[in-house]
């Protein structure tokens, strides 16, 4: 889930990853909510469009934020002795473009 906001020459994103942790019955035994906060100057109050915001997010935002929020859910995971939760590093399919 990402939310955004723009404010005196600012942009906020909020990036939400959700990671349910299952046993080898398919169990759901945990649950790890992670929110990242990205916030960005905007140049002499530059007001971007819908497009630019939505290219922004996908081409720069959610790759700035998602090793964070890998880290910090395999970090939690290991710490509550619930090891192997890894998020898969994110890549772009230039292909796409």
């Amino acid at each position: 889930m990402v939310s955004k906001q723009f404010d005196n020459g600012e942009a906020a994103f909020v990036v939400e990853v959700i990671c349910e942790l299952q046993d080898a019955d398919d169990e759901v035994v945990a649950t790890i909510a992670v929110r990242n906060v990205a916030v960005y100057t905007l140049v002499d109050n530059f007001v971007p469009s819908e497009d630019d915001i939505e290219y922004f997010l996908q081409n720069g935002v959610l790759f700035q934020v998602h090793p964070y929020a890998r880290e910090t859910i395999s970090s939690l995971a290991s710490r509550a002795g619930l090891p192997g939760a890894f998020l898969p590093v994110l890549v772009k399919n230039v292909a796409d473009e």
